[in-house]
């Protein structure tokens, strides 16, 4: 496990190239590293260790800092030791995924667990999330942090997916940008249960394989090879228009999920089309990348 940043939580200067962390060299190798204010790794034996930044009440390390310095606004305090998170008996992590107040993380029985500060999670203790689509409990398939806000996608049928590792995409905590996926109206800007997203949990039999958040917007990729986008268009990210009633030059958040158009076009103009078959996507703070193969 390497690192790289401007403001180490690991008492170390500075790091501009790839550094080593030493403290997990003898933990044995990191499956699944994810990072944000705070820093967390799987160990192929389905461990988690976690380090950096927590809220005032130590909620997303998920232990006490009691003794460690003040790291001021807006963390109070950090650990620069990446230690193992407790969890009961038998519960062994596959995936994690860092937002900027919460935790959450997808157990080898593909159950979402989540914690934190804000209206990422519900608890500042692992706290299980029991999700049903059509009446069955699905298992989660992957999951993705936002700021203050977590999609998964929960596993469909073989029959429904072809066979692929596919399902349907759900989301939960702040929604004030739309990045829920369910609209801007009042109710739907704050919900801690896990729902499905419009037009990509189930409703239309569109299948995703991949889901990605931004600071504010949310991005997912269907079994059929086309992106998806929604949330707040701040810069364009979501890569398409959306519709601006105040008429001044801004572009407006979208609740709702929409396909981008415009990637089959993007690569005929650069000269490699037909190679347009999204094959993984990724979200920054305010933008969207993604990369193709030929179809």
């Amino acid at each position: 496990h390497f690192f790289w940043d401007t403001e180490s939580f690991l008492k170390e200067p500075d790091k501009q190239m790839p550094t080593l962390i030493e403290l997990l060299t003898n933990i044995g190798p990191c499956s699944f590293p994810s990072a944000g204010p705070t820093n967390s790794c799987v160990t192929l034996a389905g461990r988690l260790y976690t380090w950096g930044a927590a809220g005032k009440k130590d909620q997303m390390l998920n232990r006490s800092l009691k003794d460690r310095l003040p790291l001021g606004t807006p963390w109070s305090t950090h650990s620069p030791t990446p230690e193992i998170v407790r969890f009961p008996p038998g519960i062994k992590i596959k995936e994690v995924s860092c937002g900027s107040s919460h935790i959450c993380v997808i157990t080898e029985k593909g159950r979402l667990m989540s914690w934190g500060s804000g209206d990422g999670a519900r608890s500042i203790k692992p706290t299980l999330h029991e999700v049903s689509i059509a009446g069955k409990s699905r298992a989660a398939v992957t999951v993705a942090c936002g700021a203050w806000h977590t999609l998964a996608i929960l596993r469909a049928t073989d029959a429904e997916t072809g066979g692929l590792e596919a399902g349907w995409v759900i989301s939960w905590g702040s929604g004030r940008f739309g990045q829920l996926g369910r609209g801007v109206e009042p109710v739907e800007q704050q919900y801690a249960e896990p729902r499905p997203v419009y037009h990509l949990g189930g409703q239309t039999g569109i299948c995703s394989t991949q889901v990605a958040c931004g600071m504010y917007h949310c991005a997912a990729l269907t079994t059929g090879g086309t992106v998806w986008t929604w949330g707040w268009n701040r810069y364009g990210c979501l890569g398409r228009k959306t519709v601006n009633y105040l008429n001044d030059g801004h572009l407006t958040n979208s609740g709702d999920p929409e396909q981008v158009g415009a990637i089959p076009h993007i690569m005929k103009g650069i000269g490699v089309y037909p190679r347009g078959h999204v094959m993984a996507l990724a979200c920054g703070s305010d933008y969207t990348i993604f990369c193709t193969r030929p179809w």
